[in-house]
């Protein structure tokens, strides 16, 4: 444009360049003659050769570190406020709580049931040996685990949801027994592993959490949870508090529920309404207890999911592969020093449980020493037998002893309730059962009661008045016994 027409002698009042007739931009500068300023940024020998801009300064790597502790915090007071509203996820999950609390019902009713079935005169009669017993007894364990696995199931789809950020609640699982047996022994496995050995209960959040994304042995590895764990220590710290806090909160509301249901059943049963009623106020108010009790554990639940939400960190630190040989190991290791160190605590009750024994042989201050216990285990049928036999016969005499002020009937045949086949000896039905009578409860504990005289391999089945069921030989240990009690109460 400026070699265009002929210079009019004007210059660019930015750099002195003569400007063409007409001209409104300077080509070397950029200046705008109209509005008196340089379009350009930088000046320089045209539009084509513009410098550079300049770098901008280098900052330390520690100065960026310093925006990351604000985004940390920021997550931490979003995990404590979802904590600390899970009372709202709690409130919305009441309807399949009660489901859940109606199967646990159900089961509990069973096996209340078969056990005052087992424990009657008429059950002992017919289901004896503690073979049959340890059959049937079978059936409510394999119950409580498949329910478990139900209860577990449950809970962990109330971890995704909140791993997923879900605010609804989970309908509960369909059936599905196998399943959740399976989720039942992975249950008593995490108990074994984070529950029982008292030192690693702190890291059982991570164990669930691991468990519900991986669903295998990597949920028992403890060195990963320990790890983690040391990482991030504030953020298992703050979950604990809110599981302490919704715990405590929980079960004071369940307690004071309680208290108030058997306040109320007591009520009405007092006031002549009736013990049907009172059963059905009382059953439902105990189902809205128990109830409130599964709310307060999915609110805990919610919490761990949250953890793993919020600070995702601990989920990506899980171990890539699963190796089962290392899981097995530590689950080996963990479980055996849980049983070891219980005994420990316990004494000889853990292992007195372990062992089916229905004799006791403590009875030696008492004057009911001498007599060999019968290991249920390792005895033979007729034993069994006799001593079932003898044991039906000393329920239905503490009945008697309670309508007759603690004195027991001058003959067995003043058992109305006891079948005429249990007063004779069960290796010879011939032979009735001997019968030392004239006592009442107030009387030593080791005095002979009822014996069968007929020996099994040399031994009588005794029972005593304190209800100890003994074998004694006859005639070194029986026949002195007999001889030397007295009828009178003790002192």
């Amino acid at each position: 444009m400026s070699e265009a027409t002929p210079h009019s002698g004007r210059t660019c009042p930015e750099c002195g360049e003569p400007l063409a007739d007409g001209a409104l931009l300077c080509l070397k500068c950029g200046f705008d003659v109209q509005a008196g300023a340089s379009l350009w940024p930088v000046a320089g020998e045209g539009p084509y050769e513009l410098s550079e801009p300049e770098a901008p300064p280098t900052l330390p790597a520690a100065a960026f570190s310093v925006p990351q502790q604000p985004v940390v915090m920021m997550a931490m007071d979003q995990f404590v406020d979802k904590c600390l509203s899970a009372w709202r996820y709690g409130t919305s999950n009441f309807r399949a709580s009660f489901k859940l609390t109606t199967c646990w019902t159900v089961w509990i009713i069973v096996t209340a049931i078969m056990f005052a079935v087992l424990n009657s005169p008429m059950g002992m009669m017919m289901f004896g040996g503690d073979i049959m017993n340890v059959v049937f007894m079978t059936i409510p364990g394999v119950a409580a685990l498949v329910l478990s696995g139900f209860s577990l199931r449950f809970y962990l789809d109330t971890v995704i949801g909140s791993l997923e950020g879900l605010d609804e609640a989970p309908d509960c699982p369909s059936l599905q027994v196998r399943e959740f047996f399976r989720l039942g022994v992975w249950g008593l496995i995490i108990a074994c592993v984070y529950v029982l050995p008292i030192v690693t209960l702190p890291l059982l959040p991570l164990g669930l959490l691991a468990f519900t994304v991986t669903d295998d042995a990597r949920c028992c590895d403890v060195f990963w949870a320990l790890r983690a764990a040391r990482r991030h220590t504030k953020w298992l710290g703050m979950l604990w508090m809110m599981l302490l806090m919704w715990g405590v909160g929980g079960g004071v509301v369940v307690v004071a529920g309680g208290w108030i249901v058997a306040v109320c059943g007591l009520a009405l049963y007092a006031g002549c309404l009736g013990i049907l009623l009172a059963a059905l106020v009382f059953a439902a108010g105990a189902s809205i207890v128990m109830a409130t009790q599964v709310t307060v554990y999915c609110m805990q639940f919610r919490c761990v999911g949250m953890l793993g939400r919020y600070c995702p960190d601990v989920i990506e630190s899980l171990p890539a592969v699963h190796k089962p040989l290392r899981s097995t190991a530590i689950i080996a290791v963990l479980a055996g020093l849980s049983l070891t160190g219980w005994a420990a605590l316990c004494g000889d009750g853990v292992l007195d449980m372990m062992r089916i024994s229905w004799f006791d042989s403590s009875s030696d201050a008492d004057g009911g020493g001498g007599g060999m216990p019968i290991d249920i285990a390792g005895a033979e049928l007729p034993t069994v037998m006799a001593q079932n036999n003898l044991r039906v016969i000393h329920m239905t005499l503490l009945g008697y002893a309670r309508d007759h002020v603690g004195r027991f009937p001058p003959e067995l045949a003043d058992l109305r309730d006891l079948p005429g086949h249990a007063l004779f000896s069960v290796s010879d039905p011939s032979v009735p059962l001997v019968y030392i009578a004239g006592q009442r409860q107030g009387c030593p504990r080791g005095n002979v009661l009822v014996y069968d005289p007929v020996p099994i391999e040399g031994r009588c089945a005794v029972l005593t008045v304190g209800g100890d069921l003994l074998m004694l030989s006859w005639p070194a240990e029986l026949k002195p016994r007999l001889a030397s009690q007295k009828n009178e109460p003790a002192p």
